[in-house]
């Protein structure tokens, strides 16, 4: 299969969700997953739950297929961000691929588009040129992983291996650190694979 892209989440420049390219099954897992995993970190943190994410980093991903899409593994860049009314919700972007290929080594590009979209306020018209800007350059070749989440924007980077992170998990999605500040390296019995929501047919039963 041909690589494609999609996203959805939220922009400081728009008021409601904006979604392209991703199938159904796609959004309403990362919808369950994430308004459930929000709403408890939320309850966790308090006053201090926007703070933290305010300050939190983006995180790249690369999910085995079966995770968000039944036949398509999914290698992306979740984002922290608002909505114009400033409620808190990610934008997630994604490459769906064919399991046995390695997208990963794109992501770089196509993070910088989110973030610049994300500070400077552009309107999604603006990400979506810079996106099929990006689709246009030739891949690294690199050998295919599984579940694994990583990001460079806090000291010492971090890595979380597993699916869809819940818990205390999520915790470091949104900017927690070790005392040292240095982000750990998780395994997937910490990160929890969230396994049991089921796909959704075209016809949404």
């Amino acid at each position: 299969m041909e690589p494609f892209t999609g996203y959805w989440g939220k922009l400081p420049a728009h008021g409601d969700f904006l979604r392209a390219g991703f199938p159904e099954d796609v959004v309403s897992r990362l919808d369950r997953w994430i308004c459930a995993q929000l709403a408890a970190a939320a309850r966790r943190h308090g006053e201090r739950f926007e703070t933290l994410w305010h300050a939190a980093p983006a995180w790249r991903f690369t999910l085995r297929d079966g995770v968000l899409h039944p036949a398509c593994a999914v290698s992306g860049v979740w984002t922290p961000s608002v909505d114009s009314a400033g409620r808190c919700f990610p934008f997630v972007f994604g490459i769906l691929h064919d399991p046995a290929s390695a997208q990963f080594r794109a992501l770089p590009v196509f993070e910088a588009a989110i973030r610049r979209a994300i500070e400077r306020t552009q309107p999604i018209h603006v990400l979506d040129e810079a996106i099929s800007r990006a689709e246009g350059m030739p891949i690294p070749p690199a050998a295919p992983v599984q579940d694994v989440w990583w990001c460079s924007g806090q000291a010492g980077g971090g890595t979380i291996h597993g699916a869809l992170p819940a818990g205390n998990a999520f915790d470091w999605l949104i900017g927690g650190m070790s005392d040292n500040g240095v982000m750990p390296v998780m395994d997937a019995s910490t990160a929890t694979a969230v396994q049991a929501l089921p796909f959704t047919t075209r016809d949404g039963a």
